[in-house]
């Protein structure tokens, strides 16, 4: 009986190993789209598409599905966990597009050039592993007891996971970004919403005091006495793009309107970019948000300006209509779109006039139908600081003419 266990046991794990051994193979691939891919977008070609890497990236979630228990364990104790996300293919968007547009800088070499090592040593890794594996078919005994270097595979991916985002978001490098601490996200907080004492929870995993998502921002709930709040903030900048009151009053008297929009600049104010100055809109009464209950509220659209010039971006914030209370605020607009806090913004002196942009875009689009937008500053892509263009639409697309240059320029 015992050996009849034994046997069965050991051809349950060599075949999970054969497995294994596949997954290895289909990680390979990944990794060498991945070097194909980065090579096209140096070279300026837009050889990729911009989804792929997360069916690329689910090949390399997969190694871990068929781990032995060391291996399970060494990759539940590492700090970053794989998961599947986009990153590479922004990083490459913005490689592609900066290659074409002939403006690749020194962080730009450097990117490429750690990205391309972090490649090779996962490909060399991955090898490595195959070939230890590869005997699992003969039942040769150094491929059964072989473990693989997790640590190793997983702190190159988080190499490479971190790279992408860092570059694809800020066009920095890892090393020169600082997340913030946990105390300071607490405080953050707090001020925030105005409660010293609140009980601030920050998304956790099991080996990180707290977990960022693909795009570097973490979740939190904040527990004040008689409402809790809960949102997300960018761990680099500190900046809360959107949050949500857990509960709102549903009987009592109105305060007015005027009243409310008080309430909403002195928010600003507090809490707001120093840098800019903001539009206050009244969108009316419960804008946009229905309910079962006899919820009340005042929606504003707040956007920043600068020398009088909208940005990009538009904040909806909602007050409760009873109360008082700052409720949500929320993007109208992607996340991803957020204010850029390292990005510098200086005003233009002399811009060049609707109708010289509008000559500029036509001698590109001739015979195209477009519909002005009118002038905005835009987080650059191409000078990666706030630009002040002209706005132009075409087939519900955007594009914009740099108000200083005349030329053509690309958003974040």
């Amino acid at each position: 009986m015992i050996v009849t266990i034994v046997w069965f046991a050991s051809r349950n794990y060599i075949e999970e190993r054969t497995y294994l051994l596949q997954d290895i193979s289909k990680a390979e691939d990944t990794m060498s789209q991945f070097s194909f891919e980065l090579e096209a977008a140096m070279h300026g070609s837009r050889n990729f598409q911009k989804n792929t890497s997360f069916e690329h990236n689910e090949h390399l979630n997969l190694l871990q599905r068929n781990f032995n228990w060391w291996e399970s364990f060494q990759s539940k104790q590492h700090p970053y966990q794989f998961r599947l996300d986009t990153s590479f293919g922004d990083f490459l968007e913005v490689l592609y597009i900066k290659k074409s547009r002939d403006v690749i800088g020194s962080v730009d070499q450097e990117a490429y050039k750690n990205m391309r090592g972090y490649i090779e040593q996962y490909q060399k890794v991955l090898q490595e592993e195959r070939t230890h594996l590869n005997g699992i078919w003969g039942w040769e005994l150094s491929s059964i007891l072989h473990t693989m270097k997790v640590p190793t595979i997983m702190d190159l991916h988080q190499q490479i996971d971190q790279l992408s985002m860092s570059y694809s978001q800020y066009q920095q490098l890892p090393s020169e970004m600082n997340v913030i601490s946990e105390q300071q996200a607490k405080e953050r907080l707090r001020t925030l919403f105005s409660s010293p004492d609140a009980d601030v929870h920050l998304s956790e995993s099991s080996s990180e005091s707290y977990q960022l998502d693909a795009k570097g921002f973490l979740q939190f709930d904040v527990d004040i006495e008689g409402n809790d709040y809960s949102g997300e903030m960018n761990a680099y900048t500190g900046e809360v793009p959107h949050f949500r009151a857990h509960s709102e009053s549903t009987s009592g008297d109105v305060i007015s309107k005027e009243k409310a929009e008080q309430i909403v600049d002195k928010f600003l104010h507090e809490n707001g970019d120093g840098r800019f100055g903001y539009e206050v809109t009244y969108l009316g009464m419960n804008h946009k948000y229905t309910s079962n209950v006899d919820i009340k509220r005042y929606s504003y659209k707040v956007t920043p300006t600068y020398n009088d010039y909208p940005l990009h971006i538009a904040y909806q914030y909602d007050i409760d209509a009873r109360t008082g209370e700052m409720v949500s605020k929320r993007l109208m607009n992607s996340r991803n779109h957020s204010i850029h806090k390292n990005m510098s913004i200086q005003p233009v002196s002399d811009p060049i006039s609707k109708q010289e942009a509008t000559e500029i875009f036509t001698e590109q689009h001739p015979d195209m139908p477009i519909e002005y937008e009118g002038m905005l500053y835009i987080p650059s892509l191409l000078s990666n600081q706030y630009e002040l263009v002209h706005e132009f639409s075409k087939d519900h697309e955007k594009t914009y003419i740099r108000a200083q240059t005349g030329k053509v320029d690309v958003s974040y």
